[in-house]
């Protein structure tokens, strides 16, 4: 991947040039792991090289290889040159000079990658006072600059913020201000928008490009969406099991893949143009839950003697739910999804007119909701590892519903019940002695479907359950989800920012967006003729993976008057009618 200069006709060194790489961690009882096997690429300046494949492929240690970050009992060996300087076998102080300054890493995570007690401008301000030997009023100068560069609204404020009072959108761009403010000549990008709204990925990824493109920093991306390949992509390597299978230009990889498992990957993708993959109820009977007009309120801090204050996350929506259907609840951070969910699940205070489930009045007030209305709703929640109990064996964290709810079995029964339930989410029972961390996100998200459905609920709620999950891990749950439905009646609420997985298993599509409803309609109609400006927006900010298909930038749109209309408005300019 060497270029000639087009003044000189000399070839120019790739910015990054590893050659062998291997990663290996040695565990407790002697046995060594080789998590990357010899992996070789090249990153050009100035280009963009993305490194696709699925959980434990090897793609994030290859990258933790080549910064010093891998864990202690890792080791690695081969060769990587940075604009000419081994890499490999560098000392710790010798890669305090290079992480940051030269090379720049945004997380998947951004939460737990900034300091959570260190305001945003002290986060921003202590590379360049590191690395430029900025004073501290210059650096936090420049850091105010840089939240500006990344369309943070209020900088000034943002400066003396602390990463929880941000959104997950504004966490992100925090990340990508500090990571390229010391303008380092390499950016690694960890999977930086996977959890993130359509609108927000987006727009996120224009501007890294934007930003990227202004500095002339070469990037590697490190993801799983074919669509983020599409977009941002020079040159692309798919790797399986600590090996790339197969490498070339972005265009030759989504449009003429030669390997078996680059197809089956593309193949795995769900798209907002594929045909359904759910079948409709035979008839619609009466519905499993009904709520009408719910609202959710969560209080404001108030100073003294200040009257108190609610912000409105919910504005009276209606949801019926009927047996086999599956109603999509889609939306932008801060919609109101996972209030919404958490409601209807009875995990948080919640008003409505009227509520039933089953035919029988539901209370969505602050008192305990009584066991047999537990055992009915059931929820499967986005964080599969952070759902279960990190010390509790995979068959206890299956059991423990029957334990609750079903008192009187005995152990010998809960036991059979819960290799029944395993095998029903296709699962080995073998796996049931091991713990949450020794599972990878696929199979512990099958465990969170487990556990809710051994008490054969009549509703699940799946709160943005596969969200972060690989594209074909993606595909597997959602047919699990689609077959569990089909065998057994079940209605579910699916709350989700991916269009594309509603396309897959929804019968019936509901826009929300500041809490209110924007649009209800059928799956079908929604996607062949939105009738909203909202749904509009939210469709064209879709990413496709098809190389050089465009995603318009969406509109800001603002509900007015009580009829839930929108017009459009200028951004981050917000007034409620």
């Amino acid at each position: 991947m060497t270029r000639n200069t087009p003044d000189s006709g000399r070839t120019t060194e790739p910015l990054l040039v590893v050659r062998d790489l291997r990663v290996r961690f040695r565990g407790g009882n002697g046995v060594t792991t080789e998590a990357v096997r010899g992996v070789s690429f090249d990153v050009a300046a100035g280009r963009c090289l993305a490194m696709v494949g699925e959980s434990g492929s090897g793609k994030s240690q290859t990258c933790l290889a080549l910064l010093g970050l891998l864990a202690a009992n890792g080791e690695v060996s081969g060769s990587a040159r940075f604009e000419g300087r081994e890499l490999v076998g560098l000392r710790e102080r010798e890669f305090n000079g290079i992480r940051g300054s030269k090379i720049g890493v945004v997380f998947q995570d951004p939460l737990s990658a900034l300091a959570p007690h260190l305001r945003i401008g002290d986060q921003i301000a202590d590379g360049l006072c590191r690395h430029h030997g900025m004073t501290r009023s210059a650096a936090l100068a420049e850091a105010k600059a840089w939240l500006d560069r990344v369309r943070i609204p209020d900088a000034a404020r943002c400066l003396r913020q602390y990463p929880h009072e941000l959104s997950g959108g504004m966490r992100q761009r925090v990340m990508i201000a500090a990571a390229l403010a010391p303008r380092p000549s390499l950016l690694i990008a960890d999977e930086p928008t996977t959890a993130l709204d359509v609108t927000i990925q987006a727009e996120l990824l224009d501007l890294l490009a934007d930003l990227v493109r202004a500095q002339g920093t070469s990037l590697i991306m490190i993801t799983h969406d074919m669509g983020v390949v599409a977009r941002m992509a020079d040159d692309v390597c798919v790797m399986r099991d600590g090996e790339i299978v197969e490498a070339g230009s972005s265009t030759a990889i989504l449009t003429a893949p030669q390997r078996r498992y680059t197809q089956t990957l593309l193949g795995a993708i769900s798209r907002i143009d594929a045909p359904s993959r759910v079948v409709l109820p035979p008839e619609a009977g009466a519905p499993v839950l009904a709520v009408e007009r719910l609202s959710v309120r969560y209080p404001l801090a108030r100073r003294a003697f200040a009257p108190r204050r609610h912000h409105l996350a919910v504005d009276g929506v209606d949801v019926v739910l009927r047996a086999g259907e599956t109603l999509a609840i889609v939306g932008e951070s801060g919609s109101g999804k996972s209030s919404l969910a958490r409601a209807v699940t009875g995990l948080i205070a919640a008003e409505a007119e009227s509520a039933a489930l089953l035919g029988s009045p539901l209370t969505l007030g602050k008192r305990r909701w009584d066991l047999p209305v537990r055992r009915d709703v059931q929820i499967v929640f986005q964080d599969p590892q952070g759902s279960l109990d990190p010390a509790m064996p995979i068959w206890r964290s299956v059991e423990e519903p029957l334990r609750v709810h079903h008192p009187a079995l005995t152990a010998a029964a809960r036991r059979e019940a819960v290799i029944a339930a395993l095998r029903r989410v296709e699962l080995d029972p073998a796996l049931a002695e091991r713990y949450p961390s020794e599972l990878s996100g696929g199979q512990a998200q099958r465990v969170g479907i487990a556990r809710a459905m051994i008490l054969k609920p009549r509703v699940l709620v799946c709160d943005e359950a596969v969200s972060a999950l690989d594209v074909s891990i993606r595909g597997q749950i959602i047919d699990l989800l689609i077959a569990l439905q089909r065998d057994t009646g079940l209605a579910m609420l699916f709350i989700t920012h991916d269009l594309s997985v509603v396309r897959a298993i929804a019968h019936h599509v509901l826009v929300l967006h500041h809490g209110r409803v924007m649009e209800l309609a059928s799956a079908d109609r929604l996607f062949a003729d939105p009738g909203h400006p909202y749904t509009r927006s939210l469709l064209g900010a879709v990413l496709s993976p098809d190389p050089g298909a465009s995603s318009a930038r969406p509109d800001r749109y603002q509900p007015t008057g009580q009829g839930g209309d929108l017009v459009a408005v200028a951004p981050d300019h917000w007034v409620r009618g």
